[in-house]
């Protein structure tokens, strides 16, 4: 049996192309904050804090570190400036 070979962006691309216009949108805004999601874990797992201790370094709740970890929040700009901040981080935003 011959197998195909597919990226995986390859089969996203035509599966959401069967797709309505705002399922994609959804599916792009959560795209979007699972990375973001993926971005704050990394930066508190590189210095070894727990969530607790880091949402004590940002000044955030314990929770709220664990919900933006998990893409279940959509944290405002003065959230993520904070993390920043206080991580000798810049936040930049850009659209491309």
């Amino acid at each position: 049996m011959d197998k195909k070979s597919i990226y995986f962006d390859d089969w996203l691309e035509e599966h959401l192309a069967n797709e309505s216009q705002e399922y994609r949108e959804e599916f792009e805004k959560e795209l979007f904050k699972m990375d973001l999601a993926v971005q704050i874990k990394e930066l508190r797992t590189e210095q070894k804090l727990s969530q607790r201790e880091f949402a004590k370094k940002v000044g955030v709740s314990q929770s709220t570190i664990a919900n933006i970890e998990l893409g279940n929040a959509e944290p405002n700009i003065d959230t993520m400036y904070e993390i920043g901040r206080k991580n000798n981080k810049k936040l930049t935003i850009s659209y491309s």
